[in-house]
């Protein structure tokens, strides 16, 4: 039973760390999943507005408040090696990316711990996790 005392909070630590880890894994997967769709959009000259709502249909299990807007970028080929990225905007219904140049699309979001405070010290006194997905395509 002593042994039971003494090794009971390290397995329960042990245990709600495979949980939390697995809700961590799978918010990181849809948010790359997001990126993923909504950079496949821009790729083919969609608009803007239409790459922020496939954003929002893809992270419906995401908590909204949790996610920044979405950024979309995109740079040009110079020749040489790629410009700086620029904010992608819309001309007539479509995004001003050419084919060849590139489109990115990145999310931020912060996954809160399901445990709260209780993890919290292995995470540095955060009860929120940065996770960031990037996603770059060729617009065609």
């Amino acid at each position: 039973m002593v042994e039971l005392a003494l090794a009971m909070p390290l397995l329960l630590v042990m245990l709600f760390g495979c949980i939390e880890a697995g809700l961590l894994f799978c918010d990181a997967i849809v948010l790359g999943n997001a990126a993923r769709e909504s950079v496949r959009m821009a790729s083919v000259g969609a608009p803007t507005n239409q790459i922020g709502l496939v954003v929002g249909t893809t992270t419906g299990c995401l908590k909204e408040d949790l996610l920044d807007p979405a950024t979309v970028q995109y740079r040009v080929w110079n020749g040489m090696n790629w410009g700086e990225p620029q904010t992608l905007t819309d001309v007539e219904g479509r995004n001003i990316a050419q084919a060849g140049d590139q489109v990115m699309v990145t999310l931020h979001y912060r996954h809160p711990l399901a445990t709260g405070g209780m993890l919290a010290p292995l995470f540095g006194g955060r009860t929120e996790i940065p996770i960031t997905a990037l996603r770059v395509m060729r617009r065609e």
